[in-house]
C-alpha cells in the first residue's frame, strides 16, 4: 500500500471514529462508521488491504530502472 493510500484511508478512519462519538448520525449508522474507521486505521496501520489481494492491486510506486 503507498503512502498516500495510507494517509487517506488514515484520515477516513479517524473521521469515521468522530462520527461514532458524535451525535450527527442515528443510532444504527453509528455502528457502521465505527467499524469503518477501526478498519480503515487498521489497514492503514499495517499497511495491507484484504480486498487488494484477490484483484492483484497495489498503490506502491515502483522504482523504474535508469
Amino acid at each position: 500500500m503507498g503512502k498516500a493510500d495510507r494517509l487517506v484511508r488514515g484520515m477516513l478512519g479517524l473521521a469515521g471514529l468522530g462520527l461514532f462519538f458524535s451525535s450527527w448520525i442515528p443510532a444504527p449508522f453509528h455502528w457502521i462508521s465505527l467499524a469503518a474507521g477501526v478498519l480503515l486505521l487498521f489497514t492503514a496501520f499495517v499497511g495491507v488491504c484484504p480486498g487488494y489481494i484477490p484483484f492483484g492491486w497495489n498503490t506502491c510506486s515502483t522504482k523504474k530502472a535508469p
